[in-house]
């Protein structure tokens, strides 16, 4: 995640071994506060500008008085949005322990403790099957797995939710078969000049960059040098466009399916590196120049719902 246009499509891995396990975990431990705080998960403010078309959908979907779990729930942020809006009980589950206790530390800053609860998923079959969820959530999950680990997941999943329960995958998916249009690339022209504007002026020297900014870049350009086969993490690959549905429709129905997201959080990612060192100009800025972004990612996905980019797509999905 984090890349526009994908410079090569590579195959999912078909299994995984023991090395890559590890080293997928290890990334995460190591790279946890980056993708909380820059990279993919931002604040609960940039969280409703960016994200709060999906977000809305899924919270209602979840709530009100439902039961529900998140595989893959990294620091929690969506499980305790859940939780606020109204759902009965949320279990998160992750493989980091890193992720898991600063969920469980914003759970409780949340004040939602007693409705939001957090789990190391050691594997698949640590989840229980006496307990039925009725909305199952995977949020950027799914691409950090091999074609295995999916099928796996799907099946637990088909297992562990009710019969008449709702699936919801969030997954970044790459279409290199279309063109876009002229009106479609100057869309794309105006979305990558507003990602640029706060570093504006860094490389003359007329933007400051103070010394926690440099480390956290510093950290940001070696999470995105990516490993083998894709990267950023080890394991990490975007969807190719029927790739969902092929692993999913054994077990479930796909009522739904729609675009969201393009070009916002990479602008989120470089207005929040640049309140390290301008946080006053940085808070004064974000809400047009994300509102601004919003708008014209929009534009783009209407015009093109299918362009050949790295966008991000919701599937809503009932069992068979």
């Amino acid at each position: 995640m984090g890349m526009i246009e994908a410079q090569h499509i590579s195959k999912r891995l078909p299994v995984s071994n023991p090395s890559l396990d590890k080293a997928e975990l290890e990334w995460w431990e190591k790279y946890s506060e980056v993708e909380d705080r820059f990279c993919w998960v931002h604040t609960q403010y940039i969280q409703k500008l960016i994200r709060g078309d999906y977000i809305k959908r899924i919270s209602k979907l979840a709530s009100p008085d439902k039961c529900v779990a998140e595989l893959g729930c990294g620091t929690g942020w969506l499980s305790i949005l859940v939780a606020q809006a109204g759902a009965r009980n949320v279990v998160g589950f992750d493989f980091s322990s890193t992720q898991i206790a600063r969920a469980q530390q914003q759970a409780l800053e949340a004040h939602v403790e007693n409705r939001a609860s957090f789990k190391i998923l050691e594997s698949l079959d640590s989840i229980r099957k006496e307990k039925l969820f009725d909305v199952v959530i995977l949020h950027g999950f799914l691409h950090h797995l091999t074609t295995q680990e999916i099928v796996g997941v799907v099946e637990k999943i088909h297992e562990l939710i009710k019969k008449d329960g709702i699936l919801i995958i969030f997954e970044p998916v790459q279409y290199t078969d279309t063109a876009l249009a002229p009106s479609s690339q100057r869309f794309l022209k105006v979305l990558e000049w507003l990602r640029r504007v706060p570093s504006r002026g860094m490389n003359n020297g007329l933007r400051k960059v103070s010394s926690e900014e440099k480390k956290f870049r510093e950290l940001i350009v070696e999470r995105e040098v990516g490993t083998p086969p894709y990267g950023p993490s080890p394991k990490e690959i975007p969807f190719l466009p029927d790739e969902i549905p092929s692993l999913i429709e054994p077990y479930f129905l796909i009522k739904s399916r729609k675009p969201y997201m393009v070009y916002s959080h990479l602008t989120a990612k470089e207005l929040l590196l640049m309140e390290l060192s301008y946080p006053f100009l940085a808070n004064l800025i974000c809400w047009p120049l994300l509102t601004v972004t919003r708008f014209f990612e929009r534009r783009l996905l209407s015009q093109t719902p299918h362009p050949p980019l790295c966008i991000f797509e919701m599937f809503e999905c009932v069992t068979r």
